[in-house]
Parts: structure tokens; sequence; C-alpha cells
């Protein structure tokens, strides 16, 4: 009873002190960032969950969206509290809490995100959730399976990309808890409610050609991309692809002119990654009619350029792990090199979204903890790589092996953006922190 008071009253003060936080630090996005129309209007390439949240508590007069914005608000600060009070499970004391809660606080971009009409910050929440619930029922025979399923349904229902996720929890929760028939049930149960709720949502009331999907706009970007670098060979395409390509191969030959010239990698990942976004949106609209031609297209580049292909793809790796760069240094580097036009720049600013003015000092400290964090998350996974091929593999092995499926996913299949990465930013500290436990004999 004692030891459940004292989790009561940390709870309490990490989410008071949370809410402080939320309502004095400044946000770095804006309320409505370039998607966001697709969701208060539930178009239909995208999921249409959310939309329904901002039906019911939007309110369409109240163009601030207020109790939304307050939702988000706490229902993260009280996902990130739910996911601390499982730290004594890891043997964590209350210094390691205290970190934790001060590196996900003080992160500019996660505690932002609570402040626009994104699915973001539910999605961070959701899987804060999952996770907490996930340790209690691996540690504490936690019987709340159903529960985990839905939890786990909210996360696949809510974006494209939460069917990574999903899968991952699923398959470790199999691997770890070796559940019985009836367990798995429960599991299942929970899993198809809400996705079985999207579906009927989606094809009832969204807006728009059934069937659209956002990962024809990554096709396209992909596209745009590679078949500007110098090496890229037309006469592979038919006449039908050939004028495909020809509506964009100007721009897109000069803005991987522009970027071969770039030295500084943490410049590059970023603008890099806003030059894609361009090209997915900014150059050629999708129809019905050129969906397939683009897939198609895309199919064959692949083919036809492996090596092109994964180099996008690790950048983009790369560049979820090291945000910032374009913030910090391109002012910098067009006044070292005016004789270069920044290309497309109004489409880039488009690209990039309104952000807050926040201090070059901040941005650069946030990318130095994000450099030694990424070093040492690829030893952690390195090491628990060999454990899962040895079968020895425990929880936080899991984690860390569902948060490297989830980012390769990504840099496969879209581009790299602190919005990406943030989603699993509280479970790789989670890794670190129990990590640097186990292998320095510290934060006891």
């Amino acid at each position: 009873m004692l030891m459940q008071k004292t989790h009561y009253k940390e709870s309490l003060v990490f989410f008071s002190c949370g809410t402080l936080i939320f309502y004095f630090f400044p946000n770095f996005f804006s309320l409505i960032e370039p998607d966001s129309l697709q969701y208060i209007y539930n178009n239909s390439n995208r999921k249409s969950l959310y939309p329904l949240f901002i039906d019911i508590f939007g309110f369409e007069q109240n163009e601030n969206y207020f109790w939304v914005i307050f939702l988000q608000h706490f229902i993260l600060n009280l996902s990130i509290v739910y996911l601390l009070s499982t730290f004594h499970n890891l043997n964590l004391c209350i210094f390691v809490k205290i970190l934790f809660f001060i590196f996900v606080f003080l992160n500019i971009y996660y505690i932002s995100f609570p402040a626009t009409i994104l699915t973001e910050s539910l999605f961070f929440s959701l899987i804060n959730f999952s996770t907490g619930l996930f340790i209690k029922i691996i540690y504490e025979n936690n019987k709340n399976f159903i529960t985990l399923g839905l939890l786990l349904g909210l996360i696949l229902s809510i974006k494209s990309i939460g069917i990574i996720l999903s899968i991952s929890f699923v398959f470790f929760f199999i691997y770890l808890k070796k559940p019985n028939k009836n367990k798995f049930i429960f599991l299942i149960i929970g899993l198809l409610v809400f996705p079985t709720v999207e579906k009927f949502h989606h094809s009832k009331y969204s807006v728009g050609t059934k069937g659209d999907s956002v990962i024809y706009q990554s096709f396209l970007g992909k596209i745009f991309m590679i078949s500007g670098h110098s090496n890229f060979d037309k006469s592979i395409l038919i006449d039908n692809e050939k004028d495909l390509i020809n509506n964009f191969s100007e721009k897109s030959s000069t803005v991987n002119k522009f970027l071969d010239g770039i030295r500084n990698p943490y410049l590059f990942f970023d603008l890099h990654a806003d030059y894609e976004v361009i090209g997915q949106y900014q150059i050629l609209e999708i129809d019905n009619k050129n969906r397939n031609e683009i897939k198609d297209l895309f199919i064959k580049i692949s083919k036809e350029y492996p090596i092109q292909f994964l180099k996008l793809s690790l950048n983009h790796y790369f560049g979820l792990w090291l945000p910032g760069g374009k913030q910090i240094f391109l002012n910098d580097y067009i006044s070292k090199n005016p004789h270069i036009d920044l290309p497309l720049k109004k489409e880039l600013n488009y690209a990039s979204g309104f952000t807050l003015n926040i201090s070059k000092f901040l941005l650069i400290l946030n990318l130095i903890f994000f450099n030694f964090l990424f070093i040492f998350f690829i030893l952690v996974s390195i090491n628990s790589l060999i454990s899962f091929f040895k079968r020895k593999i425990d929880l936080i092995d899991a984690l860390v092996i569902i948060i490297q499926i989830y980012l390769m996913v990504v840099s496969l299949t879209n581009i790299s953006t602190p919005r990406y990465f943030m989603p699993i930013y509280p479970l790789t500290l989670l890794v670190v922190f129990t990590r640097i436990r186990k292998y320095f004999k510290i934060l006891k």
C-alpha cells in the first residue's frame, strides 16, 4: 500500500510538471501544418479516426480547435506518466525517471506536436500506453490482453505506418509471453475493434476518391529524386513513362546538382528530405489515371537503380536520427555561397511548414544529443540482434528491434523528418537508460 501511494504521488508530480511545461514552453510548429487540412476535411487518402476525433471535439465554429489541442496535451502527458510508472519493473530508480522526464519534455520537437492538428500526438500517446502495458504484461503477469489489443488496434488505425509497430508488438508478445490460446484470442479481438470502426467510418464519411493512398505520393517523391541523377538513363522507359519524367526532370536535375555540392551531412539530410516532399506533392498531381503508372515506374526504377534507392533510404535513416540541420546551417551555407541559387525556394518553404524561431544554440545542443543517442543506440542494436539470433532476447532487446524495424520501414517508404522519429523517441530513451544501467552498472 505504501509503495502504491509513493507511485501515485510521483505520477501526480510528473503530470503536474508536464502540464506546466506544455503551458509555458513555445511550440515549434504552427496549429495548421501542410497535412492538417487533409485530416480536417477527412480526405480519403488519410486514415479516418483522427478526423472523427476532430469532428467530436473540434467544433467547426471554433477555428482554434481548443478542445482538440487540450486533449492532445492531456493524453500525451498522461501516457508519458503511465510509461514512467512501469520503470520499477525494469529496476530503474527515481533518478532515471527524472532524467527520462527531462529528456522527453525538453525535446522541442516532441512536446510541440500536441499543439498542431496532426495525428502525431495521439500516435505518440498510444505507443507510450502500449509500451507501458506491454511491460506490465511481461513483468507483472498483467492480464489486460484485450486492452493491449485495443491500443495496438488504435495504433494501426490512426496511421498507416502503425501496422508495423502493431505487428511487431504482437510478434514479441507471442515470443516473450508464449500465451495460451485464450490470451491470444483476447488480444486479437481487441486488435480488430478499431480497424473495423475506422474502415466503416472511412468508407462512409471520407471525402475524395475511394482507395486513394499516400503511398503513391511516396513513390512519386522517390521517382523525382532518383530520376534527377546525372547517370539516370531515360532509354529504359517507354513513351508514357518518359512523358511523366519529363514533367519534372529539369527541376529534379537542378535539385540533385545542388544537393551534390553540400558537404555538411546534417544540412544534406534535412534538405534531401524536404526536396523529396516537394517531389511528392508539388510537382505533379496524382489522379486515378496515373496512379498505376507511377507505381509501375517506381518499381522499374527501383529495380534498375537499386543502389540509388538504397542510398536514398540510408539518407533518410540517418536524417531521422539527426534533425535540425536546415534550421541550423542553411542560412550560413547560403551566405558563404552567394553564387548558388536555392532551387525551388518557394516550394521548399511550403514543404517545411511554419516553425518558430528557436535559439540556434538550443538546436545545436539538440543535434549533439541526438548524435550521441544515435551512436549508443547502434551499439545496443548490434548486441540485441546477436541476442535475437541466439534466441536469448529480453524485453529491452525486443524494443530495440521494434524501433529499428519501424525506422527502416519509414526510411524505405517515406522521408526523414522529426515527425516520423518522435513516435519512438521515449522508447529509445528507455532502451538507452536500461542498457547504461546494465553495461556500466550505474543509474541504480
